[in-house]
């Protein structure tokens, strides 16, 4: 018997009930260098935010306004219908970026991270280096967790639409 109608009817596994993700933990981004023309539009300093990309999917932490050496997000974010894979390297790309009022956002920095093979498997705490367009070290990003999440799907708790159970189980009865 399958878990639900439109899994496959040999399921045992009760793969096709869960969801899986990939989550991050963001703490900050330290030691900006302010060299260039970083912040160079801005008058008390950066307005930054950290967009993480993970196959073709983008989430971004908030946006913190006038940064100047150290940037707190301790934000986590959630990637949905992401897995992990075995076979082959799959990165994880942080940007950070100068939100701008006036013009477009600019990329200041990329940081690429290995994310993990397998459920169960976290990053600890680590600092990787966001480098900049010319090559250089622009500032450090500090990461606290990376790691797959698998877990139950939450499942659909609205009317039901089969006409004679009459939703009953729910409590959407009519007298």
């Amino acid at each position: 018997m399958g878990c639900i109608t439109s899994c496959c009817s040999s399921c045992i596994c009760g793969s096709c009930c869960l969801n899986s993700y990939l989550h991050v933990y963001i703490r900050s981004v330290d030691n900006l260098n302010k060299k260039g023309d970083l912040f160079s539009c801005d008058k008390a300093g950066g307005d930054l935010y950290v967009r993480v990309n993970y196959q073709g999917q983008k989430q971004s932490t908030r946006i913190l306004h006038d940064s100047d050496h150290d940037a707190v997000f301790e934000e986590g974010l959630i990637i949905n219908n992401c897995y992990p894979h075995c076979e082959g390297s799959h990165t994880l790309t942080f940007e950070l970026i100068d939100h701008d009022t006036m013009t477009g956002d600019d990329v200041l920095g990329v940081c690429h991270v290995e994310v993990p093979t397998a459920y169960g498997l976290n990053m600890n705490e680590k600092k990787y280096k966001f480098i900049g367009k010319e090559g250089d070290v622009i500032a450090r990003l500090r990461i606290d967790q990376v790691h797959f999440i698998h877990e139950k799907l939450n499942k659909y708790t609205g009317p039901c639409k089969i006409f004679c159970c009459l939703c009953c189980n729910t409590g959407m009865c009519t007298d």
